[in-house]
């Protein structure tokens, strides 16, 4: 016996239009000053994204080969949050 789920793609699709807005603006997020001449480009990028996920409340996986510097991406992150003033508790999952 089949069993079927209740999923409202109208929901779903709602909420994406709802944010498609805010995803054309992905690169007005502010990179710390402590961090602006650290970042390489491609680690902006992923700061960018982190920041992009969060805003649009979206959950994400930043991942790449070893060494290319996610720690510090995420480092980017926790501190741009620290200076808007935002507070809480963050857990870094790292080998």
């Amino acid at each position: 016996m089949k069993q079927s789920y209740n999923v409202c793609p109208v929901s779903v699709e709602r909420h994406c239009c709802k944010n498609r807005q805010r995803q054309r603006s992905i690169h007005k997020f502010q990179i710390p000053r402590e961090q602006e001449k650290i970042l390489r480009s491609y680690q902006k990028e992923g700061f960018y994204w982190i920041k992009t996920l969060k805003h649009n409340q979206f959950g994400g996986i930043l991942a790449d080969d070893m060494g290319l510097g996610k720690t510090l991406q995420v480092i980017a992150v926790l501190l741009a949050a620290k200076l808007e003033g935002k507070t809480g508790t963050s857990l870094v999952v790292a080998p």
